[in-house]
């Protein structure tokens, strides 16, 4: 799970002002050691610790994109929900994917 936080810029030439990502949190949960005690070994993420759940934060949406879709071969399937992906969130990350061309195939629903 992601959220963004956005600021405009100030207008260009044009007048137009753009929203430009400032902050990043993102949250990950391993579905294979959630409801294990902590200290548990998990195979998959690591040491379990704060149930299951590690946090992260950015300020560079690149280094987001490019920490989401880094490969984790130890788990099956890898989903990331936006808070927000109605405004600002899904579009913002989704043109920095196609610029950066790291996947074949987007999904959006």
């Amino acid at each position: 799970m992601y959220d963004f936080e956005s600021m405009l810029t100030a207008p260009n030439e044009k007048g137009e002002r753009e929203h430009v990502v400032n902050f990043i949190c993102a949250t990950h949960r391993c579905q294979k050691c959630k409801d294990k005690e902590e200290g548990y070994k998990c195979m998959v993420c690591g040491n379990r610790e704060n149930g299951g759940v590690r946090d992260f934060t950015f300020t560079d949406l690149p280094d987001f994109i490019n920490h989401a879709l880094q490969e984790r071969p130890q788990f099956d399937k890898v989903i990331i929900l936006a808070h927000n992906s109605s405004r600002y969130d899904l579009i913002l990350a989704a043109k920095t994917i196609i610029k950066k061309q790291k996947l074949r195939r987007i999904y959006i629903s």
